[in-house]
C-alpha cells in the first residue's frame, strides 16, 4: 500500500483512521504521514461496473447466494442481525441482484435448452424443470415474477413506466 500522491511512501495500518463500509466489505481510510492526505484502500477484491465504479466481489457473490437460497433483502438482513453483523442497504443488495440476475437467467435458459436437446424433447413453450438423475444437479432454472415495482408505481401514478428491464411474465 502506497500513497497515490507520494508514490514511494508506504502506508501503515497504525495510521488508519476509520472504515467506509460498502456492503459486506469496505475501504480502510489511512492517513499518509508524509503529505497528510487520506487514502482509501479497498479491503477486498473488486471488479468494475459498466459505469467504471469499483464493486466488491463479495457483494456480488452475496447476491448470487441470495438467488441460490431463495431469500430477499429483508431475510438477508434478518440473518445478519441474528449473527450480530451490520445490515446492508437494500439499494446495494438490489443493484448487485440486478447485476447477477440476467447472467443467472441466461445460464439457466442455456442449461435447460441443452438438457432438453440431450433428452430429445423440446416442448412448444420451451419451459422445463429438470434435475439430473445421477448427479442430482439442477439443470433447469426459471425465474417468474408476477409484479414489477416500476410498472406498479407508474400505474398507481397513472403514468407510463420509464424504459426498464421488466421481469414481469
Amino acid at each position: 500500500m502506497k500513497c497515490v500522491d507520494c508514490s514511494n511512501v508506504p502506508l501503515k495500518f497504525k495510521d488508519a483512521v476509520g472504515v467506509l463500509p460498502g456492503g459486506i466489505c469496505g475501504h480502510l481510510v489511512i492517513r499518509c504521514y508524509n503529505c497528510l492526505r487520506f487514502v482509501q484502500v479497498a479491503m477486498g477484491k473488486t471488479h468494475s461496473s459498466p459505469h467504471g465504479q469499483q464493486i466488491f466481489d463479495v457483494n456480488t457473490k452475496l447476491a448470487t447466494g441470495m438467488y441460490h437460497s431463495g431469500i430477499g433483502p429483508v431475510q438477508l438482513n434478518n440473518f445478519f442481525t441474528s449473527m450480530n453483523l451490520p445490515n446492508i442497504s437494500e439499494s446495494l443488495i438490489r443493484r448487485r441482484c440486478d447485476e447477477v440476475g440476467p447472467v443467472l437467467e441466461d445460464l439457466g435458459e442455456k442449461s435447460t435448452s441443452k438438457a432438453l436437446c440431450e433428452e430429445g424433447h423440446l416442448s412448444a413453450t420451451s419451459t422445463a424443470s429438470l434435475i439430473g438423475k445421477r448427479t442430482g444437479k439442477i439443470v433447469g432454472f426459471s425465474a417468474r415474477y408476477n409484479r414489477c415495482r416500476k410498472c406498479d408505481v407508474a400505474k398507481a401514478k397513472h403514468r407510463t413506466p420509464k424504459k426498464h428491464a421488466c421481469k414481469k411474465n
